[in-house]
């Protein structure tokens, strides 16, 4: 694995494509963990692979019929299969066998394929639900970089979490989400050091409206940069849904102790 840069030491060109790729790669931390609650079917990743890469794009509604029939629910396929063939798109040009122009046009079909599921992967059983504060996922505005994002909101969601899902971050919007009402964290999703002040702009701003709301800065960016949450301000620095999750919900749990917010005392 490549060493991390400085956070203020100037990125050569050649990484800027390195880079772009891991944000594909890197889309899914937890990945192993949802396969040992459910082992992936390689037959429908390869399937779904070839089908986003394939020039005629009705592929893909067969294949997405099959998965339905195979009894996948829409819901695994955007939180476990779509990550999958995400990475599969990355290794496949690491190993020379796809050029970038087609891993970014696949990348690009995961990602309307994940929003045209969005839909559906946030219906949760009623039971699940709980008065708990939600989340705040979001990326910079200008990042191209958004599929990441989608599967972790989507991930949340899954859960039991309600989510505020925003492509196109930016200060005067975070504090104006915030404004609305309680939430349990913001999740920031970075693919380079070339958003690295954005990140540290919106945690400032969040940290304006509430100083006891906990940031967490993932993504790719924690490949390539040194010192994130010194430089940023951000409270954690992961991309391991699970840690985030119960980091925020201790602190949920010290501000209703303190009785800086009130909500219900249900567990996610």
């Amino acid at each position: 694995m490549p060493e991390p840069t400085d956070p203020l030491q100037p990125l050569p060109s050649h990484e800027v494509n390195r880079i772009a790729l891991q944000a594909i790669t890197l889309l899914a931390p937890d990945l192993q963990d949802a396969q040992s609650r459910r082992k992936l079917l390689e037959t429908y990743v390869s399937h779904l692979l070839a089908a986003v890469l394939a020039p005629d794009q009705s592929e893909m509604a067969v294949v997405l019929r099959n998965m339905r029939r195979a009894h996948i629910t829409h819901a695994e396929i955007a939180e476990h299969y779509i990550p999958a063939v995400a990475r599969r798109l990355g290794d496949d040009w690491v190993m020379d066998k796809l050029d970038f122009g087609a891993v970014t046009i696949g990348s690009a079909r995961l990602q309307g394929l994940l929003r045209r599921m969005e839909a559906d992967w946030g219906v949760l059983d009623g039971g699940r639900l709980n008065a708990r504060p939600g989340y705040i996922v979001g990326v910079p505005q200008g990042v191209q970089h958004t599929l990441g994002a989608s599967v972790r909101a989507g991930q949340l969601r899954e859960r039991g979490a309600p989510v505020s899902l925003e492509y196109e971050l930016t200060p005067e919007l975070i504090k104006t989400t915030m404004g609305l009402g309680q939430f349990a964290g913001v999740m920031l999703s970075g693919s380079g050091r070339k958003c690295l002040e954005q990140l540290r702009d919106l945690v400032e701003s969040a940290k304006a409206v509430s100083r006891s709301t906990p940031v967490i800065i993932g993504g790719c960016i924690l490949e390539h940069v040194t010192d994130i949450q010194s430089f940023t301000g951000a409270d954690m620095v992961t991309s391991n849904l699970g840690g985030a999750m119960a980091y925020c919900e201790q602190a949920l749990n010290d501000r209703m102790t303190s009785g800086d917010i009130v909500t219900a005392e249900l567990s996610l």
